[in-house]
């Protein structure tokens, strides 16, 4: 825990202030970079239990248009699962409303909207983008 990807070229950083690093003191944060916050879900299960062994896309609103994300991933053989809990405290937490988490659990992207889905995983599978 604790150990953070900032500045990897394959994280895509929103700008946000990065959460503190400070031993010791856990601070749940969904900043780029880092590994996604967990939480209990309603029906008691852990957050972590529903991400499998592929690209987990989490939208945390009900109405997310992720048809440009899920096109781009199959268009780049990357296997990727769409993952909707809508949840005011996990959106809260997140701070966005989708946010896509690698299989080891790092979140490399978030955003309130979709814009630039080929852009987005290009970089996270680590390839160039000019």
């Amino acid at each position: 825990f604790g150990y953070r990807y900032d500045g990897s070229d394959i994280i895509v950083s929103d700008g946000a202030p990065l959460p503190p690093d400070v031993a010791n003191d856990y601070v749940p944060s969904a900043s780029p970079g880092g590994r996604a916050p967990h939480i209990w879900l309603e029906d008691g299960a852990s957050l972590y239990d529903k991400f499998g062994f592929e690209f987990t896309l989490l939208c945390l609103e009900g109405n997310a248009d992720t048809a440009a994300f899920e096109k781009a991933a199959i268009d780049r053989g990357i296997p990727l699962a769409v993952l909707t809990i809508p949840n005011e405290d996990l959106r809260a937490l997140y701070e966005a409303d989708i946010a896509l988490i690698r299989p080891d659990q790092v979140v490399v992207w978030r955003g309130d909207q979709i814009d630039n889905a080929d852009q987005i995983l290009t970089q996270v599978i680590g390839h160039a983008t000019t």
